[in-house]
C-alpha cells in the first residue's frame, strides 16, 4: 500500500509539474499578460531555473499531500477505484480551490480571464490527479 501511496504521489506531481510547464507556462503564457502589470514575480515571467525547481519541488510537496488526504478518507469516499478518486479531485478542487480563487478574485485586481483559466486548468488537473490516485492507490 505504502509503495502505491509513492507511485501515486510521484504519478500526481509529475501531472502537476507537466501540465504547468505545457499549460501555464507553455501555450496560455499569454494569459499573464492580460490585466494589471508587474503583479506576478519577474522570475515566474522568465521562467527562471530556480522559480522552476522551487514550482516543482511545491507541486510534489502539494501530491504528497493530496495522496495523503486520499489515504486518510479513503474508507469514507463513495465508489470505487477511478470514480473514487474522480470524486476527491472534485472535492479537493471545489473546496481547497475554486471558493478561495473566487474570494482573491473579489479582493484583488486580477483579469477575470486569468481566474477562469485557473479555475479550468486546476479542475483538469485535480482531476487527473485524482483519477491516477484513485486507480493506483486501493486498499
Amino acid at each position: 500500500m505504502l509503495k502505491k501511496g509513492f507511485v501515486a504521489v510521484l504519478v500526481a506531481g509529475m501531472i502537476i509539474n507537466i501540465s504547468g510547464l505545457l499549460f501555464c507556462q507553455g501555450f496560455f503564457h499569454w494569459v499573464y499578460g492580460i490585466g494589471p502589470r508587474g503583479i506576478y514575480r519577474s522570475s515566474m515571467m522568465s521562467q527562471e531555473l530556480s522559480w522552476l525547481v522551487l514550482a516543482c519541488i511545491c507541486n510534489f510537496l502539494f501530491a504528497t499531500v493530496f495522496v495523503a488526504g486520499y489515504a486518510l478518507i479513503y474508507k469514507i469516499l463513495p465508489s470505487k477505484g477511478l470514480r473514487k478518486g474522480l470524486i476527491y479531485g472534485f472535492l479537493i478542487w471545489l473546496i481547497g480551490f475554486m471558493f478561495p480563487i473566487l474570494r482573491t478574485y473579489l479582493s484583488v485586481n486580477l483579469s477575470a480571464a486569468i481566474i477562469i483559466y485557473w479555475m479550468i486548468n486546476t479542475l483538469v488537473v485535480y482531476l487527473l490527479m485524482g483519477a491516477i490516485t484513485g486507480s493506483l492507490y486501493k486498499k
